[in-house]
């Protein structure tokens, strides 16, 4: 009871199980010269089971006609170790363009072991935290820290080395942050650790705004683990994506025309398709023509990112 085993098909996605935990069986399987049968094991361990507890799991495999008899058995035992909990949310269920988003995380340690620091670089050196972190979503702008507790505040810039962070000091572009991170030295065990911070929606966005947090630290026997919060999902009021037409691939002076044969600088602000704040995205913009109904399809790359304005990249012919 303490210790509860799915086995998943992976083929197929069916569960191999019987309701009593206590034996497993499959139908019978039809397999094809070279072809794989390859199961996934899942497995939840109660938070309430006694250290020394111990499971065995044993696969067996019996052909019909070969007569051929394969078995393989693992065996799972509950020790010591952090449990980590992460819970995100957010001040708003519904939001427009220009609001201020608080976001609150709440870590707690619902294991029987210290959640011990893993090691970052930062602008100090190597340092040693339980790492909490936010990429911070697409379309948005961070803002400032509202609460930290007793943590050093960091954060990542756009375009330094991964996993480099620096002390945030308030003097950083808000909009070259990449993303939040809260170092504690541990987590003991029950202790909570909470921390808000406040971020303001781009102009003239729709759809959606996702963000999932996590958290970073060494678990038992030394494993750096990682642990991912709730997804937060925030509705946003539909805009309709804008076209606009410029006088040059500058993009500075808008055009109200064109003459026949003329390239077209279009770009559309479609802050919807800006999917991700780290990277350019690409769009497909249909054109129609209303008087001959010549209809094209052509690819719009992101000005940079985070921005949700797309150019095409030579101009429409």
């Amino acid at each position: 009871e303490d210790i509860q085993i799915r086995v998943i098909d992976v083929n197929t996605k069916n569960e191999l199980l019987k309701t009593d935990y206590n034996e497993l069986k499959t139908n019978e399987i039809t397999q094809y010269p070279g072809q794989i049968f390859e199961v996934e094991i899942l497995g939840r361990v109660s938070a309430k089971a006694i250290l020394g507890n111990k499971a065995e799991l044993t696969l067996e495999l019996q052909t019909s006609n070969q007569e051929i008899y394969l078995t393989k058995t693992d065996k799972i035992e509950v020790v010591a170790g952090a449990n980590l909990r992460i819970v995100k949310s957010v001040n708003l269920s519904k939001a427009v363009a220009g609001d201020t988003l608080v976001y609150t995380l709440n870590v707690i340690n619902n294991g029987n072991a210290v959640a011990n620091p893993i090691e970052i670089n930062t602008q100090d050196g190597l340092k040693k935290y339980v790492l909490i972190r936010d990429e911070l979503p697409a379309n948005t702008i961070f803002s400032k820290v509202i609460n930290s507790g007793n943590a050093q505040v960091l954060v990542h810039i756009e375009g330094e080395s991964a996993n480099f962070y620096q002390n945030w000091n308030g003097s950083q572009n808000s909009e070259n942050i990449e993303e939040i991170a809260f170092g504690i030295s541990s987590l003991e065990i029950g202790e909570v650790f909470e921390a808000s911070f406040e971020l303001i929606i781009n102009p003239k966005v729709s759809g959606n705004i996702t963000n999932i947090s996590n958290v970073d630290f060494q678990g038992e026997n030394g494993k750096d683990r990682e642990v991912y919060s709730n997804e937060v999902v925030l509705d946003l009021e539909e805009l309709t994506p804008n076209l606009k037409y410029f006088q040059d691939n500058t993009y500075q002076k808008e055009a109200r025309s064109s003459r026949i044969g003329s390239p077209l600088n279009l770009m559309a602000e479609a802050l919807g398709c800006n999917e991700n704040r780290t990277m350019v995205d690409e769009i497909q913009i249909s054109l129609r023509s209303e008087l001959t109904s010549d209809y094209e399809v052509f690819t719009a790359t992101e000005t940079g990112n985070n921005t949700g304005l797309f150019v095409v990249t030579p101009s429409v012919p």
